[in-house]
């Protein structure tokens, strides 16, 4: 039943419009009750309980998939801890992203975390970037969505819906080898490097022509099935 379904969002506090993007999708297929469908990481702290692990665990096992939204400041900060391993820092530099990197490692490390409980549970996971903005891998992932426009777009939140009212039917996104579906756009992936399996999803156009493995981040060509 709908008010059954709750769908766990993990994500970094610092992509809250990013987060509240997807909260209008959510709610424009469940109930006006929001909170009953779907649970932040790092945005609903008033339900949390000590120790904050024990409420992750709770929250996953009674979702029906995880989606890491990976947003821009996601992506930054992600992007700014690749950075300075690759040039030497001024001390002046080092004090103004000292915050910004310990947040990254917080915000990482608690992703990680989530994502681990799901993969126990063999949960569907989805990882949701723009194009080819792919900087950190994630070991367990089974459905990838590479989106061309914001979640705000209008084709963008009719492709999440679809995916939404799926659930609220009792559908799972299992990997699917080959499997090309005319109406949802989604094909079974297979990385050439590190064999990882997922399902790819996206709101595509000629702009991109490939995209990045979620889980080594190896790029690879966009298959033509879906390329339109």
């Amino acid at each position: 039943m709908t008010n059954e379904i709750k769908f766990f969002i993990s994500h970094t506090k610092g992509d809250k419009d990013y987060c509240d993007d997807f909260d209008t999708i959510i709610e424009k297929v469940t109930s006006p009750d929001l909170k009953k469908h779907r649970f932040r990481s790092e945005l609903c702290q008033e339900e949390f309980e000590n120790p904050k692990w024990i409420t992750i665990i709770k929250k996953i096992e009674s979702s029906s998939a995880l989606f890491l939204l990976v947003g821009p400041k996601l992506y930054e900060m992600a992007q700014l801890s690749l950075d300075i391993i690759n040039r030497p820092l001024s001390k002046a530099e080092e004090t103004e992203i000292r915050d910004k990197i310990i947040h990254w490692r917080h915000t990482q490390n608690w992703i990680a975390f989530e994502i681990g409980v799901a993969c126990s549970k063999r949960m569907d996971v989805w990882v949701i970037c723009y194009g080819a903005r792919m900087n950190f891998p994630v070991p367990y992932s089974n459905n990838l969505f590479v989106a061309t426009k914001e979640l705000s777009n209008k084709i963008t939140s009719l492709r999440f819906e679809e995916i939404l009212k799926e659930y609220l039917h009792g559908q799972k996104f299992p990997f699917q080898n080959n499997l090309v579906s005319s109406s949802l756009r989604f094909k079974g992936q297979i990385c050439s490097k590190c064999k990882a399996q997922f399902n790819l999803r996206s709101t595509l156009n000629v702009k991109w022509v490939y995209y990045k493995c979620p889980q080594c981040l190896e790029r690879i060509d966009f298959p033509k099935e879906i390329l339109l």
